[in-house]
C-alpha cells in the first residue's frame, strides 16, 4: 500500500472527492417511512390493552415499566403515569397519550404517527430518532428533552421547549 502522502494516494483521494461531488447532493431529508409497511399489524394494532398497561404500572410499585419494542398503536393511554417508561422502538401510531406523564421516558426510535400527546408531560424525555409525523404535541411539556427526529406535520403549538436539547452538543 502506498504511503499516505504519496502521489497515488493523493490521486485516489482526489478521485474519491470528485466522485462524491459528481454523485450530486444528498437528499434534503431522508424519508424514514420509505420501505416501512405502514399497514402491517405491527404498525396498526396493539398487542396489549390499557388494562394490561395499568396492571404493569400497578405491579411495578412506582418503578418505571418496560414497553420497549411493543406494538401499542391505537391504544388509549391518556392520563396515565408513565414516568420513566421505556418505549424505545415502540409503535404508538394513532395512540392517545393526551395528558399522560412521560417525564424521563425513553422514546428513542419510537413511532408516534398521528399520535395525540397534547398536554402530555415529556420533560427530560429521550426522543432521539423519533418518528412523530402529524402527531399532536400541542401544550405538551418538552422541557429539557431532546426531540430529534421526524416531526413533519406535527402540531407543537403552545408546547414548552425550555431547555430542550440543552445537553446536545
Amino acid at each position: 500500500m502506498a504511503p499516505a502522502g504519496s502521489k497515488p494516494m493523493r490521486r485516489f483521494a482526489l478521485s474519491f472527492m470528485l466522485a462524491v461531488f459528481a454523485a450530486g447532493p444528498a437528499a434534503a431529508e431522508q424519508d424514514l417511512l420509505l420501505g416501512a409497511d405502514m399497514s402491517s399489524p405491527a404498525m396498526t394494532k396493539a398487542e396489549m390493552s390499557r388494562a394490561d398497561v395499568e396492571a404493569m404500572i400497578q405491579d411495578a410499585n412506582g418503578k418505571p415499566i418496560d414497553l420497549h419494542d411493543k406494538a401499542l398503536s391505537g391504544l388509549d393511554l391518556s392520563g396515565l403515569n408513565l414516568r420513566g417508561v421505556n418505549l424505545r422502538t415502540a409503535r404508538l401510531n394513532k395512540a392517545n397519550l393526551r395528558g399522560a406523564d412521560l417525564s424521563g421516558a425513553n422514546l428513542e426510535q419510537a413511532w408516534l404517527l398521528k399520535a395525540d400527546l397534547s398536554g402530555a408531560k415529556l420533560a427530560d424525555a429521550k426522543m432521539f430518532g423519533i418518528t412523530a409525523r402529524d402527531a399532536n404535541l400541542s401544550e405538551a411539556d418538552l422541557s429539557r428533552s431532546m426531540p430529534i427526529g421526524d416531526f413533519k406535520g406535527a402540531n407543537m403549538s403552545g408546547a414548552t421547549l425550555v431547555g430542550a436539547m440543552q445537553d446536545f452538543r
